[in-house]
C-alpha cells in the first residue's frame, strides 16, 4: 500500500442541522432577475384597499394580507394553486419562504383568506400581473394556456399542466386565465372535501415519542442485520 493511503474507509462530516459559520440569508439566494421578485416588487404597488375593508379590527394580530396575496400568486404562476400545496412550498421552497417573508400561515389561513377576502379581487390581479409577465418575457404564450389538469400522485394531485400555444395575446388570455381559476376553486373544494381539516399525510397527526422511533429504528436495523447476514451466507456458499 502506498505511503500516505489508509485501507481504513473514511466519510465526510454529517450533522444534521449543522450551522455555516457564514449562513447566507434568503435574499442572498435569490437572483437578482428571478420571478419571484418581479411578483414581489409588482404586488407592492397594489392598492389593497378592497382587500383591507374585508377585514375587522380586535382579536389577535393576523398575516399582512400582502404575503398571503403575494405566495398565492407566485403560486398559481408555478401550477401550485392546492392550498395546502402552497403551505408546503412555504415551509420549504426557498422562493415561497423568500416572498412569504420568511412566515409559514397554514393550509388554514390561506384557504379562508383566498375564500374570505379575495373572492371578488384574484381574478383581475392575476390577469394583471400574467399580462406583465408576458410583456416582460417571463411568461410564455406557448405554455401559459391551460387546457385541463394531470392529476398526480396525493402530494403533487393539483399541479396544473399548462399547454396549448396561441397565436395572439388578445381577449382569450383573460379567458383562460378566468377558466384556470374557476379550476382552481372547484379542485379547492375538493381537496377539502378529501382531508377535511387535515393536512398533507406528511404533517403527521402530532408528535411522535422517541420510543416509538427507537422502536421502528430497532426494526430496520434487524431487518438490516438479517439481509447482511443472509448475503454473507450466499457470499461463503459460492466461495
Amino acid at each position: 500500500m502506498p505511503r500516505g493511503v489508509s485501507d481504513k474507509v473514511t466519510f465526510k462530516p454529517y450533522v444534521v442541522g449543522q450551522g455555516e459559520l457564514f449562513p447566507p440569508t434568503a435574499d442572498e439566494m435569490i437572483p437578482a432577475n428571478h420571478l419571484v421578485r418581479l411578483v414581489d416588487s409588482t404586488l407592492d404597488q397594489l392598492n389593497l384597499t378592497p382587500i383591507l375593508k374585508k377585514y375587522v379590527g380586535g382579536g389577535a394580530s393576523r398575516y399582512h394580507p400582502l404575503m398571503l396575496l403575494k405566495v398565492i400568486v407566485y403560486g398559481y404562476l408555478n401550477n401550485v394553486c392546492s392550498s395546502r400545496m402552497i403551505a408546503k412550498n412555504v415551509r420549504e421552497n426557498i422562493y415561497f419562504r423568500w416572498i412569504a417573508g420568511c412566515q409559514s400561515p397554514d393550509f388554514r389561513t390561506i384557504n379562508n383568506f383566498r375564500k374570505d377576502k379575495l373572492t371578488s379581487v384574484i381574478n383581475e390581479v392575476f390577469v394583471e400581473v400574467v399580462k406583465l409577465l408576458h410583456k416582460q418575457g417571463y411568461v410564455s404564450l406557448n405554455t401559459l394556456y391551460v387546457d385541463g389538469t394531470k392529476i398526480e400522485s396525493r402530494a403533487n394531485r393539483y399541479t396544473f399542466v399548462w399547454k396549448k400555444a396561441v397565436e395572439t395575446f388578445d381577449s382569450r388570455l383573460e379567458e383562460k386565465v378566468r377558466q384556470y381559476l374557476k379550476e382552481v376553486q372547484r379542485l379547492t373544494a375538493e381537496e377539502n372535501i378529501e382531508f377535511g381539516e387535515d393536512d398533507l399525510p406528511e404533517m403527521g397527526k402530532g408528535p411522535v415519542s422517541s420510543e416509538t422511533i427507537a422502536q421502528m429504528a430497532a426494526q430496520i436495523n434487524r431487518t438490516l442485520e438479517n439481509l447482511s447476514n443472509e448475503e454473507d451466507k450466499q457470499v461463503k456458499k459460492n466461495s
